[in-house]
């Protein structure tokens, strides 16, 4: 088998940090400045060279909508995301439910391609052959990719052995599609950065 793609050793952390890229608020037409007071929080923590404006404004909107203004309030407020520099709505003490993450997946779903960001974010740099990229088409499954950001999103970064089961079929996908050269390591870390 030709190489078609070399795994970067911190892949799992960007790709599992692409998975908690979100969080926010929602609410009524009164809680509308408190909402996007919450969205521009999340953005501005969550940049990344492999995000566009629009797609962290969707990942925050998404994450603001599915969890809420009251239940955010409850947990941190803008100014605490901002001063903790993080999106993980977990590590800010938003207790996140399976429901919550499953709306999260189902907006971000409707205006990103997931697949393709993930992609992104673990080749960061690296060109990707049409073979290689029908090739993840094909091993990252949306089954996989839905579990995969519903994961990230009720797990904080710091839940290794949470994070892992999902990080080994991620990297199993990618390693499917790689003959890796002989001393590269594609196995991706789980460690929080």
């Amino acid at each position: 088998m030709s190489r078609l793609i070399c795994l970067p050793r911190n892949a799992g952390v960007v790709v599992l940090g692409l998975a908690v890229l979100a969080a926010a608020c929602g609410g009524d037409d009164d809680d509308a400045n408190a909402r996007q007071d919450y969205v521009d929080a999340v953005v501005s923590v969550s940049g990344s060279d492999d995000l566009t404006q629009a797609q962290s404004t969707c990942f925050a909107e998404a994450v603001v909508d599915a969890i809420g203004v009251e239940e955010l309030d409850k947990a941190t407020s803008p100014r605490g995301i901002r001063d903790e520099e993080t999106s993980n709505m977990v590590d800010l003490g938003v207790k996140v439910t399976t429901e919550e993450a499953k709306d999260f997946y189902e907006r971000i779903n409707r205006c990103v391609d997931l697949r393709q960001i993930v992609i992104d974010s673990v080749m960061h740099g690296q060109d990707v052959t049409a073979e290689a990229k029908a090739c993840l088409d094909e091993q990252l499954t949306d089954d996989l990719l839905k579990r995969f950001m519903i994961n990230g999103f009720t797990h904080s970064l710091d839940a290794g052995s949470q994070n892992g089961p999902i990080l080994n079929e991620i990297s199993a996908a990618f390693d499917a599609c790689a003959a890796p050269e002989s001393g590269t390591d594609t196995t991706p870390t789980t460690t929080a950065g």
